[in-house]
């Protein structure tokens, strides 16, 4: 089905300059872009026009009141799109353009309105790719282009993936234990810091796209993690003397 309205999620990891990406097709194409409201505090190199910075008591006082489309964090560092920051946007754009974490890709598919919804992962070459959807004057998109295709409700492989989350937790309790973690929280990647576990499933960042392709995100501090398995390794290699 063709819409006429569409919300393009660009999603990657941390630092892969997804924010610029963002900024450079606003110069370019004719797309709306819904403020990131944030409770961290503003930084100098912020767009400001990209940014609304509220208090974390605000913020969760508009998730209990089910204000926001999209959120995520946890602590004192929380993130999310007003829903009504997004239908704004929709009124006055055929496309709105959102920077979103993988862990809330699950959030973008489960949106209940009637648009063309695409989700695509942060790549080199992306920009050109967007530029070129946005300027179609219809609305259609081959899945096969795609990494990531959304539409209104889960992937019809959810229950496969559920089934190896089940898998992964069970074995992060038994033989596992105290090397792979496993969380289902809202999660970012400070919540980590001095884990000295190989790595912490994410259950919520990974996704089932199809019966042979499953992406599964797993966590580890690179410095303190990391230097507890050099000492793991060590006392191996000298249980080998």
């Amino acid at each position: 089905m063709i819409h006429s309205k569409r919300l393009i999620a660009i999603t990657g990891p941390s630092g892969a300059g997804k924010t610029t990406l963002i900024e450079n097709l606003k110069n370019d194409c004719i797309v709306g872009i819904p403020k990131q409201t944030t409770t961290r505090l503003p930084r100098d190199d912020d767009n400001k026009k990209l940014y609304r910075y509220i208090s974390i008591e605000k913020f969760i006082e508009d998730q209990k009141k089910n204000k926001f489309a999209i959120s995520s964090g946890k602590h004192e560092r929380r993130y999310g799109f007003y829903k009504s920051d997004m239908m704004s946007e929709l009124e006055n754009y055929n496309t709105i353009l959102l920077v979103v974490p993988y862990k809330e890709i699950e959030q973008i598919m489960n949106l209940r309105i009637d648009i063309d919804i695409v989700v695509l992962t942060f790549s080199n070459d992306i920009e050109s790719y967007v530029k070129s959807r946005i300027k179609e004057r219809n609305i259609h998109y081959n899945p096969l282009d795609l990494e990531i295709r959304a539409k209104y409700s889960k992937y019809e492989h959810d229950k496969y993936y559920e089934d190896i989350c089940k898998e992964v937790k069970r074995r992060s309790e038994t033989d596992l234990k105290g090397i792979v973690g496993y969380t289902d929280d809202a999660v970012v990647s400070s919540d980590f810091i001095g884990d000295s576990r190989t790595c912490i499933f994410d259950e919520k960042a990974g996704i089932m796209i199809s019966d042979k392709f499953v992406k599964l995100v797993a966590w580890y501090d690179n410095e303190w993690g990391y230097s507890c398995k050099v000492v793991d390794l060590i006392k191996y290699m000298a249980s080998k003397k």
